[in-house]
Order: structure tokens, then C-alpha cells, then sequence
């Protein structure tokens, strides 16, 4: 019990200043020591656009809808209207087109429906950004059975008129006024691999 207690008492409790408090690491230890904090940088890089948004695939985050009260209604995308409400249904939604999908958006403003509506088409991304339709050139006049701003046509014509890229549309009662509704879509050249 005795040797025990004397050779505790030979280790010191405290390290000199300078004598190096770090365990010394061999060539190959700092190596590893280095990749490791070049993991943790990267793992808290990649946990910064996780948390503060990011899409993963290289294409430009659309814009949400506008959730300030007043401000433009957001416009539902899909690939078919409802007959009977006039709207895209919930299961029929989607903001990605191809060639030989139907290209159906409608929009129920608080104001009512107008009858005559102009569309506005800006590209985001996937080329230029600029204006492919302005205001004044997408009057359109919303059929008279409709319940809600609600129009289809096919994603090629305008995959045709506009190219692949991504897009926002605005839609207005007056071409020079604010809009009434807003929202994003994607025109894609094909269809994009399943995963």
C-alpha cells in the first residue's frame, strides 16, 4: 500500500510553462488530426445551408409566395384545372414542366375575378435574366365560366416561346398596376432523372 502511495507522490501535479501541454503527435497524427478538422469545417459548412436554406441542386431557390397580408395572392402551378372549382388541385400540383405536360395555373384573388388579366413572365434563372413577356404583351381574357383566374396550355409552347430556365409570373388586372398574384415555375428541356 505503502509503494503505491510513493509513487503517486513522485508525478507531478502541474506542468511547467513550456514544457509542452499537448501530447507531442507523430507526422502521421497531425495528418489525421488535420483531416479531421477539415471534416468538422466542411460538416458545419454543409449544417449553415441546411439550416439557413438551400435547394441541393444547383438551381436557384424560387422565391415563396408573398405571405404579407395585401400583397399578391400566390399562384398554384399544376398539370390540370378542376372543373368544378376552377383551381389546381393539391394532387395535381407541381412547379416543374417538360414537353408533353399540361401547364395549368390558376389563382382565387380576395378582390374577385377580373375578366381580362395581364400575365407577366420573367426569367430567373437558366439564361438571362430578363422580362420574356411583359405585362402588356399577356392580356388575357379569363373565361367566363371560370370561378378563379385559371388558364392551361401546353408546357412546350411555352418551353418553345420562352426556353428551358426558371421563371416567375405575375399576374395583374391593369398592366402598369401592382400584381395581383405571384409565383415561380421551372421549364425543364426533359425530364429529370428519378432517383
Amino acid at each position: 500500500m505503502r509503494g503505491r502511495f510513493r509513487r503517486l507522490r513522485t508525478r507531478s501535479m502541474a506542468v511547467r510553462p513550456g514544457s509542452g501541454g499537448w501530447p507531442s503527435l507523430s507526422p502521421r497524427g497531425l495528418r489525421i488530426a488535420g483531416w479531421l478538422a477539415a471534416i468538422g469545417v466542411i460538416g458545419l459548412i454543409a449544417l449553415a445551408v441546411r439550416l439557413l436554406g438551400g435547394n441541393a441542386d444547383g438551381a436557384a431557390i424560387l422565391p415563396s409566395p408573398s405571405a404579407t397580408p395585401g400583397g399578391p395572392a400566390p399562384i398554384a402551378f399544376g398539370t390540370t384545372l378542376d372543373p368544378a372549382t376552377s383551381q389546381v388541385p393539391d394532387t395535381a400540383r407541381t412547379e416543374r414542366f417538360v414537353v408533353g405536360d399540361t401547364f395549368a395555373y390558376s389563382v382565387a384573388p380576395d378582390a374577385g375575378r377580373p375578366d381580362v388579366v395581364y400575365v407577366e413572365v420573367e426569367r430567373i434563372a437558366g439564361g438571362d435574366a430578363t422580362i420574356v413577356q411583359a405585362a402588356a404583351e399577356g392580356e388575357q381574357a379569363v373565361p367566363a365560366d371560370r370561378l378563379a383566374i385559371a388558364f392551361t396550355v401546353p408546357a412546350e409552347n411555352l418551353l418553345s416561346a420562352f426556353g428551358p430556365g426558371t421563371y416567375v409570373m405575375r399576374i395583374r388586372d391593369d398592366p402598369d398596376g401592382a400584381p395581383l398574384a405571384e409565383g415561380a415555375f421551372e421549364l425543364l428541356p426533359e425530364a429529370p432523372a428519378s432517383s
